[in-house]
């Protein structure tokens, strides 16, 4: 009873500590307080709490057996008084009236006998009920024991072990320190070629034992320092491949797998201080010709699925490639490479794969931003640094490595293997933070940073003599898209409309109202070149070229619906919805842009691309999750529109509009099923088709705006040759022939 009363203490306690540790971070939640060391506090604060967890509901059950146990011993103990105590009268009993009198009657002598065997009796019931209370008890006893018996999943015979190999054998000399210095000797012991079974042995009990906490991790790889882990995960590597090593592949593969996950642990407890010391000391004497220093943080940063570093190490590390790569005087954009002959991050890896092919831990940068990409806040924060830029002199930290990482650096599938897909992960990365394009919110500051961010990255891969169709592997192209589909809206004011952007403006974001938005927002500033630039390149890739003519379809679409649901709405200030500066010359814009874009190109279909990697099918709901946003549709429509990332499934959103706005829209749609314009002369011919169409859509939306339908297309003469102007634009890129002298009429 009394134990039982100390552990049901514990568990209020425990309960308490873990409530108290949950109505803080609730307390302290994103609104209170965000950035590196929030993230860094709520991992521990969590770790902490889920312990507590973990400690009642072990707890629990004992208790429950102890009082379990302690009521039934309660109940046996009377039965077994009563019993005990018939047992003694009854022998008693037999005392008295045993022995034979002479001097007493036959009938008092019969009577003596009866109560004899009556005595004997009751002392054999006794008997027997005390030795069925013994079995009963005896199975209490046995039932307690299990509850009390440590679980046998526990691994307590192996903490025991690594505790007592620490010199560790009582439980008041429990000491973190003692334990990390005893088995930073073994790690010694390793590094200076003595890498023996037992050690190896020693270490992975270790990492198995104390691997997933936080505390223990972080003491352990804070005292052996960056540098020497970096070492000693190379040692394994190195030790696979020589024939002399007595120890097996899969015990040192095995080992540094350990290692990497309690490094993962140890790093989401790190704050930016503590990472940038770690990082700083990993990439300290790490070169791409000898030792395979940068193949081993390859190796660390790639799996990136189970075991990923955390934001504030991604950043760290980050910052060192960056003061590398974008160094003065460095020759070339083809990134860090490890071309060591013995390298211990591609043994690593060779072990995990079949391939032959170069291994992606050679190339550190890819893996490291890869990891950063994880994290949108801290991937936008490293982005948009405003500091000043002490590694190439650019205006502000961020542009510079806007500039460089997006602008400069080869990523090119033929060279890195990479083929563009950690740019495209990182743009949309940026673009999802709470207040950015692609989350379906509105920040000023947040959206303001990402925008200038993504004109950044369009400017730069627009530049980059490396962003080639034939350089992109499918699944960058089709990020790529995803990524752009989130900034049409923004896109199609200055590059369509106004033709204008930053080489007009000197910035690459301007201040503008979107349509149908209340307030004025930060828009991309790109001009009609660059966009036909960027655009081109993605549309002349088969897979993403069908993805870019979808998103362009659904965004017109969703100008048309919206424009049905309200006529005689107002798209910007003084401009109507069915003006000829209002929803059509963006709709009849876009169209040009898309064809122009996609000149030539045999496109897959949506089944085509599913048939080849069914990825295609699942990727984009992975990476957006449900929606892109379109900015303004909830101010006619009563709720945001958007299109869902995998455009081939989703059907148009068009609540509210009226029949003749369902009317408008069947005139459109299969457009996009239009055969691919290969000669000029088609050019002129789906320039009519434009404005016919535009103008029969306006008068089916509204016919009291024009006295005949002959009247609305005279109206729209001036779509044909926005169509004309766009087109020509997009088509100078597709096939490098066209020139204003294209598609004039």
């Amino acid at each position: 009873m009394g134990f039982a009363a100390v552990l049901r203490g514990h568990e209020d306690v425990l309960s308490q500590v873990e409530s108290g540790i949950g109505g803080v971070q609730d307390a302290l939640g994103p609104k209170v307080w965000s950035g590196e060391a929030a993230n860094a506090w709520q991992y521990e604060a969590g770790h902490a709490r889920a312990r507590q967890r973990e400690l009642g509901e072990l707890a629990r059950p004992v208790r429950a057996a102890l009082d379990e146990y302690a009521d039934a011993v309660v109940s046996l103990r009377a039965q077994v008084s009563f019993q005990r105590q018939a047992r003694e009268d009854a022998e008693r009993m037999r005392y008295v009236v045993g022995g034979f009198d002479g001097s007493a009657s036959p009938a008092v002598e019969a009577r003596r006998a009866m109560l004899a065997e009556q005595a004997e009796v009751d002392a054999h019931v006794a008997g027997a009920a005390l030795r069925d209370l013994a079995v009963q008890r005896q199975a209490l006893d046995d039932r307690l024991v299990a509850a009390l018996a440590i679980p046998g999943d526990s691994g307590w015979a192996q903490r025991k072990e690594v505790l007592s190999r620490a010199g560790i054998t009582r439980v008041e000399a429990l000491d973190t320190a003692k334990l990390v210095a005893a088995y930073n000797r073994f790690t010694d012991q390793a590094l200076d070629g003595d890498l023996k079974a037992g050690d190896v042995t020693y270490l992975q009990d270790f990492f198995t034992v104390w691997g997933k906490d936080p505390a223990v991790m972080d003491a352990y790889f804070q005292s052996l320092g960056g540098e020497r882990t970096r070492e000693l995960v190379n040692a394994l590597g190195t030790s696979m491949t020589d024939a002399d090593q007595s120890v097996t592949a899969a015990a040192l593969h095995g080992l540094a797998v350990a290692m990497r996950q309690g490094l993962a642990t140890a790093s989401h407890s790190w704050g930016e201080k503590t990472a940038d010391r770690f990082a700083a000391d990993m990439f300290t004497g790490a070169t791409g010709t000898i030792g395979g220093g940068l193949s081993v943080i390859g190796w660390l940063f790639h799996d990136r699925a189970s075991t990923p570093m955390s934001a504030t190490f991604a950043t760290a590390m980050a910052d060192q490639i960056d003061a590398v790569e974008r160094s003065p005087g460095r020759p070339g954009e083809l990134g860090l490479v490890d071309t060591s002959v013995v390298a211990g991050g591609r043994s690593l890896m060779w072990f995990e794969t079949s391939s032959t092919d170069p291994m992606p831990s050679d190339r550190p940068a890819e893996q490291v931003f890869a990891t950063l990409a994880l994290y949108p806040e801290a991937t936008l924060d490293w982005f948009s640094d405003s500091r000043p830029d002490d590694v190439a002199q650019a205006d502000w930290l961020g542009e510079g490595r806007v500039d460089y990482w997006f602008g400069k650096r080869d990523w090119g599938v033929s060279v890195t293997g990479d083929g563009f897909e950690t740019p495209a992960a990182l743009w949309t990365s940026l673009q999802s933070v709470e207040g950015a394009p692609a989350s379906g919110t509105y920040d000023a500051e947040t959206w303001t940073k990402a925008e200038e961010v993504s004109g950044g990255i369009i400017y730069g891969l627009a530049g980059n003599p490396r962003f080639t169709t034939d350089q992109l592997t499918d699944d960058a192209a089709i990020r790529m898209v995803t990524a752009l589909a989130v900034e049409i809206p923004m896109l199609t004011e200055w590059a369509i409309i106004r033709g204008e952007g930053a080489a007009d403006l000197g910035a690459k974001t301007g201040r503008d109202r979107l349509p149908w938005t209340d307030e004025v927002r930060s828009v991309l500033t790109i001009s009609r070149k660059t966009l036909a630039d960027f655009t081109g390149t993605l549309g002349q890739h088969e897979a993403a070229g069908w993805y870019l003519t979808e998103a362009v379809d659904y965004y017109q679409q969703t100008l048309i619906s919206t424009a049905a649901s309200a006529p005689g709405s107002f798209i910007q200030d003084g401009v109507e919805v069915l003006d000829g500066d209002g929803v059509f010359a963006r709709v009849v814009g876009l169209q040009a842009l898309v064809d122009g874009a996609t000149d030539g190109v045999d496109i897959s279909s949506a089944a085509a691309i599913d048939a080849r990697n069914q990825k295609f099918a699942e990727w984009p709901v992975a990476v957006l999750e449900e929606i892109i946003p379109i900015p303004g549709t909830d101010q006619i429509l009563g709720k945001s529109v958007g299109w869902v990332a995998d455009l081939a499934i989703e059907e148009l959103v068009s609540a509210g509009v009226e029949q003749g706005g369902k009317r408008a829209e069947a005139l459109w749609a299969g457009n996009e099923k239009q055969a691919v314009i290969n000669a000029n002369a088609d050019c002129i011919d789906r320039a009519d088709e434009m404005k016919f169409l535009s103008a029969r859509i306006v008068f089916q939306i509204a016919p009291e705006k024009f006295a005949t339908e002959q009247g609305a297309i005279e109206a729209y003469d001036q779509q044909a040759q926005k169509y004309l102007d766009v087109y020509s634009s997009a088509r100078d890129m597709t096939d490098g022939n066209a020139g204003e002298a294209v598609c004039t009429q």
